[in-house]
């Protein structure tokens, strides 16, 4: 009676570590499937808040030189990840975002979005986003008052910036902007 008890005893904890087995096998199975959509959806939300933090950034650059010269606007803006640049010598502000698994749009053709133009670029084995508005012809972008380029990493905080409409200093139709960082 005894010998029955402690065979009981010994099946149950074989049943019971073999059905945990069993349990954690089906999760890792599952994970294996689900987490490369979740990390694609992760991607695609990045990709689509980026575009909306660089669409507000243009917005209040339009509205900056349709309010004239002397006109100021103050923009805050998080990055997360990738990198900001503000290109003076194209007239360009851009955001390159690197490490994703699949592409957002059709690899090396520039897709616009609104304002904003998106190119796709291989990278190895991942795939590097460019969201960039251009304003050459429209305005002449300077960082600081400078043609140089300027670069910015990701923070915890946003960025703040100054915005400057310094208006048509050449007399060629072309309103220059000042951005600097406060």
């Amino acid at each position: 009676m005894i010998e029955n008890k402690i065979n009981k005893l010994g099946q149950i904890w074989i049943e019971t570590v073999l059905y945990t087995l069993i349990g954690l096998s089906l999760i890792g199975l599952t994970l294996t499937f689900v987490m490369p959509r979740i990390n694609a959806s992760k991607d695609i939300a990045t990709i689509e808040q980026t575009m909306e933090s660089l669409n507000v950034f243009q917005k209040k650059i339009d509205a900056l030189i349709e309010g004239g010269s002397g006109n100021v606007r103050n923009i805050d803006m998080y990055l997360g990840r990738g990198e900001l640049f503000i290109i003076p010598e194209r007239d360009e502000i851009k955001i390159i975002l690197y490490d994703f698994e699949a592409p957002y749009t059709e690899e090396n053709e520039e897709v616009p979005i609104g304002k904003a133009i998106i190119l796709t670029e291989k990278s190895q084995k991942k795939y590097k986003e460019n969201i960039y508005i251009t304003y050459g012809g429209v305005a002449d972008i300077f960082y600081d008052g400078s043609e140089e380029q300027k670069k910015f990493t990701p923070v915890s905080i946003p960025y703040k910036f100054s915005v400057e409409n310094l208006g048509d200093t050449d007399g060629n139709g072309i309103v220059e902007i000042n951005i600097r960082q406060i």
